[in-house]
């Protein structure tokens, strides 16, 4: 909160935050004009007016505010041009200036019971106790390098700045430190995903797919569609996101990695958020496998169908018939929209697993999804 603005009583705007730095002109007064209702008045003036103060069920202040005192009152002038008053403003004695006016004061999200000036003073009395012996997550080299304050700088002015030059020094730092701390977390996620091993699958002509297509993939698909094979082949999990906008080709992506996944031998999962996806995925998908021979099986939250029809189970389906279809032959990659549950029969090795705009709600934990998968390393985009 910005708290540095100053200006003459007459000067300032009507209904904004101010300070004010003015003269208290009479001795306050203490009225009580119901049961429960206590009011505080006085007068302050400067060279350019006066201003009615007046506090509401604050009594003490009646005391501590003494006639022939300079103050600085912080708050929102009400009135005419020609008379201003304020209500509740916070205040300090001038031999105090830069507590709580004349600074950028912070102004925390608060709970039930807990007051700003509270927090305030927990904060001061916490960064004044351990302020210096706090770690520094950022080696020197990299603080050197992208020029960031050291950490004690950082939460001080994070908390108490001395001016917005130093609140940006302290934010930028800090944003730096969040952002290169998760970095590091991510890279040693990976770097232990790398000593695990996942399923290999070799390498397949992609070309016959991209010649089957009515259509010639972009440059930036046949680059994705590229690296995730060159994961898929290493023999190590992959974990990659594709990220585009709407109709930018990211289904395209998937059946690419669909039909490689059919040729080395493992089925594929797709998991879309919602059944009304499902359907759509499960169609998009079908046009684009079906020429090589590739089955599309569908699992929602209604009803289950897996191309061709078996004459034993005719639509709609139950979950036995699933179950029978997959002895008889089991789909290349199953579209569904929600995780398979342990009860289920679990096909032949299943390797590829799509999330598509997983939620955090519906699916369950990556874990639960690998677990489910077999516990192998899953590729997923």
């Amino acid at each position: 909160e910005d708290r540095t603005q100053f200006s003459p009583i007459m000067a300032a705007p009507l209904e904004e935050p101010v300070c004010i730095r003015a003269l208290v002109a009479n001795t306050p007064t203490l009225s009580r004009i119901r049961r429960g209702m206590e009011l505080v008045k006085f007068r302050a003036v400067d060279d350019s007016g006066s201003v009615d103060i007046t506090y509401f069920n604050q009594s003490w202040i009646r005391n501590q505010i003494r006639q022939g005192e300079t103050c600085i009152f912080y708050g929102k002038l009400s009135g005419t041009f020609t008379h201003r008053s304020m209500t509740n403003p916070d205040w300090e004695p001038e031999s105090r200036e830069g507590v709580k006016t004349g600074r950028l004061l912070p102004n925390y999200p608060l709970c039930q019971g807990v007051s700003n000036k509270q927090l305030i003073g927990y904060v001061r009395t916490a960064l004044d106790a351990i302020g210096d012996s706090l770690p520094d997550a950022l080696p020197p080299a990299v603080r050197e390098r992208y020029q960031l304050a050291q950490a004690r700088y950082a939460y001080e002015n994070i908390h108490f700045p001395a001016d917005f030059g130093a609140l940006e020094l302290a934010r930028r730092r800090l944003i730096f430190e969040e952002l290169f701390v998760l970095a590091c977390a991510m890279d040693r996620l990976r770097s232990a995903r790398v000593t695990q091993r996942g399923i290999t699958i070799l390498p397949a002509e992609i070309g016959q797919f991209y010649a089957s297509l009515p259509f010639s993939p972009t440059n930036a698909q046949r680059r994705a569609v590229g690296e995730a094979l060159a994961d898929m082949a290493s023999g190590r999990p992959m974990n990659r996101l594709v990220q585009g906008d709407v109709g930018s080709g990211k289904t395209l992506v998937a059946a690419a990695l669909v039909y490689a996944a059919q040729r080395g031998g493992v089925m594929s999962a797709f998991m879309a958020p919602t059944e009304i996806l499902a359907e759509q995925h499960f169609a998009t998908l079908t046009s684009f496998l079906s020429p090589f021979g590739l089955r599309v099986g569908k699992l929602t939250g209604l009803w289950a169908f897996t191309p061709p029809a078996d004459p034993a189970c005719q639509e709609p389906p139950s979950r036995g018939c699933v179950r029978l279809r997959k002895k008889r032959g089991n789909p290349h990659v199953f579209v569904r929209n929600r995780p398979q549950g342990r009860a289920e029969a679990r096909p032949s090795p299943r390797a590829l697993l799509f999330l598509k705009q997983c939620p955090t709600k519906g699916f369950g934990s990556s874990g639960n999804l690998v677990e489910s998968m077999g516990g192998r390393g899953v590729p997923s985009g």
